[in-house]
């Protein structure tokens, strides 16, 4: 039995990360994030096979790569998988094959041997791990409730340092790599509401006797994904849906939730349409070309400004709705800039779900 093609994602809830101590000037850290989903019965039926488990495992690596932009990589070696930063040459991350764990939970752990972000100290001590659980009767009948957790348990980070520079160490490593792993990882449990699970390319888990039947991903909100890469920003609003689409498709609008930019010309009134071709102002300059490469009423349109495309789309939430856009780059340039660009689009997607909620709740 196949899961037919569904109209809209599963519902994934983050929980917050459970209360630790403070990172010390020594020791081990350690970082968590959880969440919780509910799946329906037939879809997790087709779910809790091992082999699910491992695509499980090689989609939080391919998220990895796509919110890097391409330049984070996954090595597969027989007896290792490594985290490099362009090259081979600069080997970040480098993780022992991963061990799985499938009776009664779905766990997957890589062991961390060492790297240009690992402390000596540390080498062969840290672990990276996904475990997956269910828990319980879901919210709606039919469908059952899931717990997901990643975690990176007794990790030295070598960006702490040691000695007298360790307390400096400390806030560097902080509000650097942990909190680039932190956004990154509750990105990823969010990405699991599509269940977009692809095979993995080891496939030490596929059973060619019982091999797993495909679950279609859910249905994406605008046009088909091009070629490249994208990294993909949300923000929770409870706003109505008709409200945050105005702000978003109406180039008249912009500058209320975009300072920087002051308009456009040529890409659609009131709001944009596909095909056409304009400028956006930008605090008194042009940038061009400005092209709008397709739109889905009520739910997203996508538009390419130089090397860069961006998709700005409003999704269904369990609590209003979700504002979403999507940074595509191809090539070099448009993966540098891309980089450049990410903490502003970070910034201004959250001030869009901001100022929605204010001028709904002004106008109701």
């Amino acid at each position: 039995m196949s899961v037919s093609k569904r109209s809209k994602p599963l519902e994934v809830t983050l929980l917050p990360s459970p209360t630790s101590s403070s990172i010390s000037p020594r020791g081990p850290v350690a970082s968590y994030q959880e969440a919780e989903a509910d799946l329906p019965l037939d879809v997790l039926e087709q779910l809790w096979k091992p082999e699910y488990l491992e695509r499980l495992a090689h989609s939080y690596w391919r998220w990895l790569r796509r919110t890097s932009l391409g330049m984070l990589r996954i090595v597969y070696h027989p007896h290792s998988r490594t985290i490099v930063l362009l090259s081979e040459r600069l080997p970040l991350l480098r993780f022992r094959r991963p061990e799985y764990v499938t009776a009664g939970l779905g766990q997957v752990t890589w062991r961390i041997e060492k790297g240009l972000l690992v402390a000596r100290a540390g080498r062969g001590r840290g672990y990276l791990r996904l475990t997956i659980r269910q828990v319980g009767p879901g919210r709606r009948a039919e469908t059952r409730r899931v717990h997901l957790r990643a975690e990176v348990s007794n990790f030295y980070p070598f960006l702490r340092g040691s000695g007298i520079f360790a307390r400096i160490g400390v806030f560097v490593y902080t509000f650097t790599q942990l909190k680039i792993h932190e956004l990154v990882t509750r990105g990823f449990l969010r990405s699991l509401a599509r269940l977009d699970l692809p095979p993995s390319p080891v496939g030490a888990l596929r059973d060619p006797a019982d091999p797993a039947e495909p679950i279609e991903p859910a249905e994406p909100a605008g046009p088909p994904r091009r070629r490249g890469l994208s990294v993909r920003f949300e923000a929770p609003c409870e706003a109505p849906r008709e409200e945050l689409w105005s702000l978003l498709a109406r180039p008249d609008r912009w500058r209320e939730w975009a300072p920087h930019v002051r308009g456009a010309s040529g890409l659609g009134s009131p709001e944009v349409t596909e095909g056409k071709r304009g400028r956006a102002s930008l605090i008194g300059f042009e940038i061009v070309p400005a092209t709008v490469l397709g739109v889905v009423p009520g739910r997203s349109w996508t538009w390419r400004v130089g090397p860069l495309e961006l998709t700005h789309a409003v999704e269904p939430a369990p609590s209003g709705c979700l504002s979403v856009i999507e940074v595509h780059s191809r090539g070099l340039a448009g993966r540098l800039a891309a980089a450049a660009y990410a903490p502003a689009v970070w910034a201004l997607n959250r001030n869009l779900a901001r100022v929605a909620a204010r001028s709904s709740s002004a106008t109701s």
